[in-house]
């Protein structure tokens, strides 16, 4: 009998092993699916010229030239597993002035952080992952819009109890909020 049970439980274990860790583990052949095996598609809002993208910003040209991965016409593909083997270096870039803003047509934005005139789309500000094709655009600090399109517009909202001390604890730590009100094509920031 005692036999009998040490066999069921070690092949309940076996089973569980099998059908329950195994593929939580996602394993795979190298290059084949697999974590980081998603490619997500970067496009630049300025002028391509071979490897270099040029943004116009407050009367300066902004040069930013892609390192680690082909620039084909506007876009690079990177693999979601490799975004900080793609470097992104500056030239006549001022942090005091500009920012490096990424975003996509679903409301999702973020901000690159430039050290020393070099950033990658692993230096962001933030968490969480990216959407399959974002956008990136060197642009005049403070900007929410997209290129070209006025940010002038306010949206109101009205925020009471708990909800409202939730929002004074995010913006005591400097976690701004964006709402867009015409489905992502521009940007409001929310203030207290």
């Amino acid at each position: 009998m005692r036999k009998a049970w040490k066999k069921a439980v070690s092949v309940l274990l076996t089973l569980v092993l099998i059908f329950g860790v195994l593929p939580a583990m996602n394993v795979s052949a190298e290059g084949e699916g697999g974590q980081g095996s998603r490619s997500i598609e970067l496009n630049f809002a300025g002028t391509v010229n071979g490897s270099i993208v040029t943004y116009g910003v407050e009367g300066t040209d902004v040069a930013l030239t892609v390192e680690g991965a082909e620039l084909n016409d506007s876009k690079v593909s990177i693999s979601e597993g490799n975004l900080g083997s793609v470097k992104f270096k500056l030239e006549n870039f001022d942090p005091d002035k500009m920012q490096i803003r990424v975003y996509s047509n679903d409301g999702f934005q973020t901000y690159l952080t430039v050290n020393q005139n070099e950033t990658s789309l692993a230096e962001r500000e933030g968490e969480g992952g990216f959407p399959d094709s974002i956008t990136l655009v060197v642009e005049k600090k403070g900007s929410q819009g997209q290129p070209g399109q006025s940010t002038d517009n306010r949206i109101r909202l009205q925020l009471e109890g708990d909800a409202c001390n939730s929002f004074a604890d995010m913006v005591s730590k400097d976690i701004q909020i964006y709402v867009s009100k015409d489905g992502g094509s521009s940007f409001s920031q929310l203030t207290g």
